[in-house]
């Protein structure tokens, strides 16, 4: 499977922004993505907008107010199960020697943050990069 094309990408960041709108008030929501629709297990060669909840239930047991809509702006919504938990407990403390899943930003005042997510080690350089 090839990835996404350009403008299907802006179409679904496009269609992911209005859901996220839409749904920012839902409690069971932990996340949202662009991905592969998965049907039984299985990956479908469509796009579609992932929405993230701790756990799947028949659309007969929901509410109408906590129903997810099925399709937006023409993709499919994937409604996807599973729990998150956050690899460090205190991912802004101060850690030496340094490890994933902590957060990391720069020194020099700019604003934004991210997640080191791994390091590589270069064996012809010696060397280790982030």
């Amino acid at each position: 499977m090839r990835g996404f094309s350009k403008k299907t990408m802006e179409k679904a960041r496009e269609a992911k922004a209005a859901l996220k709108e839409a749904l920012k008030d839902h409690p069971d929501i932990k996340g949202f993505a662009i991905g592969y629709k998965l049907r039984d297990g299985k990956i479908v060669n469509r796009c579609s907008i992932r929405v993230h909840v701790d756990k799947k239930f028949p659309a007969n047991m929901i509410s109408k107010e906590r129903l997810l809509p099925q399709h937006i702006n023409g993709f499919p919504v994937d409604i996807i199960e599973g729990v998150y938990n956050a690899h460090q407990d205190y991912p802004t403390d101060y850690f030496n020697p340094l490890v994933a899943g902590i957060q990391v930003k720069n020194s020099s005042g700019e604003t934004g943050v991210g997640t080191l997510g791994c390091f590589l080690y270069d064996y012809a350089q010696s060397d280790t990069f982030i």
